[in-house]
C-alpha cells in the first residue's frame, strides 16, 4: 500500500495477541501519508504567497505599476493553507492545548482523558466538515463570485474546507484508534 514498509516501524505488532490491525495500521498509515502531502502543499502555497507579495511591493513602491490582483490571489491562497494544515496541525500536536491535568493525574486516567479529547476533537470534525460542505455546496449552485477586484468563483475557494475538516476529522479518527488500541504508543509524532 502507500507506506507499507513504514507498518512496522510506527505500531506495534499486535499479530502475536492473534488480533489483525492490518486495517487500523493501513488507516493510521493512510493518514499520516495524506497529512504529508497537505504540509508540502501548505508549505510551497506559503511560498506562493510570500512571492506574490514581493512581487507586488516591488512593482508598487519601486515601479509605481501595483497589481490589482496579487492581494485577492493571496487571500484565497491563504484559506487553502488554513484548512489544508488542520489535519496535520493535529497529528502532530501543534494545535493549542490545556495541559495543566497532564501533571496531576495518572497515566490511566490520562489516557481516558485523552480518548475523550480525541473523541470530541472527531465529533466536531463531524461537525465542521458537515457545516462546510453544505455552504460550499450552495456556493457550486448558485455560482456565486467574490465581490472583489480579480472575480474568482466563490466555489473554488470554498472547496478547500470540506476537504481540509474531512482529512482533519480522519486524522481525529485515526488519534483516537490509537489512544484506545494502543495506548503504550506516543500519540503525537515529533
Amino acid at each position: 500500500m502507500i507506506a507499507s514498509k513504514n507498518l512496522s516501524k510506527e505500531l506495534p505488532n499486535t499479530e502475536q495477541e492473534g488480533k489483525d490491525w492490518t486495517f487500523f495500521k493501513h488507516y493510521m498509515n493512510f493518514t499520516k501519508f495524506i497529512n504529508k502531502m497537505f504540509t508540502r502543499v501548505s508549505g510551497a502555497l506559503i511560498l506562493v504567497i510570500a512571492i506574490l507579495l514581493f512581487q507586488d511591493v516591488i512593482r508598487r513602491y519601486f515601479l509605481n505599476d501595483p497589481t490589482s490582483w496579487a492581494l485577492d490571489i493571496s487571500r484565497f491562497i491563504l484559506v487553502y493553507v488554513v484548512f489544508l494544515s488542520l489535519a496535520p496541525a493535529l497529528e502532530s500536536g501543534q494545535h493549542v492545548t490545556v495541559d495543566f491535568l497532564k501533571e496531576v493525574i495518572s497515566e490511566n486516567k490520562q489516557r481516558w482523558m485523552n480518548i475523550a479529547i480525541f473523541l470530541l476533537v472527531s465529533v466536531f470534525g463531524v461537525i465542521l466538515c458537515w457545516k462546510l460542505s453544505i455552504v460550499t455546496l450552495d456556493a457550486f449552485k448558485d455560482n456565486r463570485m467574490f465581490p472583489v477586484q480579480t472575480p474568482v468563483p466563490v466555489k473554488y475557494v470554498y472547496v478547500a474546507g470540506p476537504i481540509g475538516a474531512l482529512q482533519f476529522t480522519l486524522t481525529a479518527l485515526s488519534l483516537t484508534i490509537k489512544s484506545i488500541f494502543f495506548p503504550a504508543e506516543k500519540i503525537h509524532e515529533e
